[in-house]
C-alpha cells in the first residue's frame, strides 16, 4: 500500500484528503504540532522515517488580510517551508503534490508561474 504524508492534515484541504485518501493509502497525517514544515530537518526527519512515495502541502498562511502585517511568517510557511518540502521530496524521490489559493494563483495565466 502506498505511504502519503499529508502536511497541513488539521485544515479544510488536508482534512478531507486524509479522509478521501485512507481508504485506499497508508495516510501519514501531520499538523503543525507534529512538523513544523518551516523546520527542514523536521521535515526530512518525518520524510525518512515514514519513507512515503507521495507528500502532499495542503498547509499554508491563509489569513489572507493578516499577511502584509506578518509577511516573515507568512513568508516562512507559504514559500521557504515549500522549498524544504521540495527538497526533501526530490531527494527521496517522492511525489509532491502542493495547494495553492487563487488569492496567489488565478489559473488565468497562460505561461507558467515564476517563484517571484
Amino acid at each position: 500500500m502506498k505511504k502519503i504524508v499529508i502536511f497541513g492534515s488539521n485544515g479544510q484541504v488536508g482534512s478531507e484528503l486524509t479522509r478521501l485518501l485512507k481508504i485506499n493509502y497508508k495516510i501519514y497525517p501531520l499538523t503543525r504540532r507534529e512538523c513544523d514544515i518551516t523546520n527542514k530537518i523536521e521535515v526530512e526527519s518525518f520524510v525518512n522515517n515514514i519513507k512515503p512515495q507521495i507528500i502532499i502541502n495542503a498547509a499554508a498562511y491563509t489569513k489572507v488580510d493578516d499577511a502584509e502585517e506578518n509577511e516573515l511568517l507568512a513568508t516562512q510557511i507559504n514559500a521557504d517551508s515549500l522549498k524544504h518540502i521540495c527538497e526533501v521530496a526530490n531527494s527521496h524521490s517522492c511525489l509532491l503534490i502542493h495547494f495553492s489559493t487563487d488569492y496567489v494563483f488565478s489559473g488565468l495565466k497562460k505561461k507558467a508561474y515564476l517563484e517571484k
